[in-house]
């Protein structure tokens, strides 16, 4: 009975025994671990060296026709035909649509009425006219043959007081022929001009294709009231566009037309070129604090009015010292940097500023040309860690 009460405190002191085993071998370490210790973290290096960086400000914009026109109907009318659809490449002076006619075309016609009116009222002046110089000739005549006669006393004063009477009848005649003949031409020249009107507004009924383009977007479909003002259709040239984009305000003194560079690249990487700026907004809009810059290019198959494209302006560049941007670690007193010494890392603050292809620059702080600096493995470092370099990044 004794055997059987002691064996439980037997089987636990085993197992006591068995975990304080257990916990020495944990705080002992394994020799493989220990001797992996002692040889130091391992990290990648990098040499610290002066490069080109850019300051660039990155954005996104888009892509527009440099000529476009909005195309409206030229007089009120029922749209009856609309020759074009959405993608059609139009040629200048090609028909595009046709708004009703009827009543330009009856106006057409009475203006054409009141020409030939006023055709015949002004040959029938002209007739007039003709009858009264005639009449004037022959009273005339009369006149300078009954002044002689009176001169010499063959006739009366009475006599040559008709004939003078009929002979100043007869001039006035013909001023007031020639005042008709004058009122005549000048309704000729109006009913001339409001049939040239007329046929302007009979023709404008159809509207032709102001430039060279494609039918970017049609507005209005056949049956639809047409009015002037209102566009029907619009046309743009795909071949010169231009890239628009609005900037930061802040950037607005560092931008310069004819100098500043942007790279345009299509989002899904199909084109990529360099453009300059072309156009700079005269002021900043107050409500964004934005400004517009616009770039010049020509249109390709990727390249149509109305895309997005990504822009990296290009404010300007300097040489400086860099290292990679991974060796750049985050510590609570600021950025730092991990000088190789032998097997050893030093701690070194430094300041940042402009990031270039993975590359950070400093602009302060004691890293000069051709130091090692960790890279990968400088997050788990602290000042004079022992290190292991497992690879050297060129």
């Amino acid at each position: 009975m004794s055997f059987k009460l002691r064996s439980p405190w037997i089987a636990a002191g085993a197992a006591a025994s068995f975990l304080l085993v257990a916990l020495a071998v944990k705080f002992s370490g394994d020799p493989k671990t220990q001797t992996a210790g002692t040889k130091g973290i391992p990290v990648s290096v990098s040499q610290a060296r002066v490069m080109e960086f850019n300051d660039d400000f990155s954005t996104q914009g888009s892509i527009r026709a440099l000529r476009y026109a909005s195309v409206t109907p030229k007089v009120d009318g029922t749209i009856l035909e609309i020759y074009v659809r959405e993608g059609d490449r139009v040629k200048r002076g090609d028909p595009l649509f046709k708004s009703d006619n009827v009543r330009q075309e009856e106006a057409l016609k009475m203006a054409q009425r009141d020409l030939e009116a006023a055709s015949f009222a002004t040959e029938e002046r002209q007739e007039a006219l003709i009858r009264a110089k005639a009449d004037l000739e022959r009273v005339e005549l009369d006149y300078q043959r009954f002044a002689e006669l009176l001169k010499e006393g063959a006739i009366s004063q009475s006599m040559f007081d008709d004939v003078f009477t009929r002979y100043r009848q007869a001039r006035a005649m013909v001023r007031s022929a020639e005042s008709m003949l004058s009122s005549a031409r000048s309704s000729l020249r109006k009913a001339q001009a409001a049939l040239g009107i007329e046929e302007k507004n009979y023709r404008d009924t159809t509207v032709y294709a102001p430039m060279d383009g494609m039918v970017s977007k049609r507005m209005a479909e056949p049956g639809e009231m047409g009015r002037p003002g209102v566009p029907v259709l619009r046309i743009d040239d795909p071949s010169s566009l231009e890239v628009q984009a609005f900037l930061p305000a802040e950037l607005y003194p560092k931008v310069w037309t004819g100098k500043t560079s942007i790279t345009l690249e299509d989002p899904s990487g199909l084109y990529r070129e360099e453009l300059t700026v072309t156009t700079k907004a005269p002021v900043v809009d107050p409500v964004t604090r934005t400004f517009e810059v616009r770039c010049r290019t020509q249109g390709s198959p990727y390249k149509v009015p109305g895309a997005m494209a990504r822009l990296t302006v290009h404010i300007s560049s300097r040489k400086s010292t860099g290292v990679p941007s991974k060796g750049v670690v985050q510590k609570e007193a600021g950025p730092a940097v991990y000088v190789i010494s032998g097997d050893t890392a030093i701690e070194v603050p430094v300041a940042t500023a402009l990031r270039s292809n993975g590359w950070t620059e400093i602009t302060s702080g004691d890293v000069k040309e051709g130091m090692v600096v960790a890279v990968d493995g400088a997050s788990m470092l602290s000042n004079r860690s022992k290190v292991k370099i497992v690879r050297r990044i060129p």
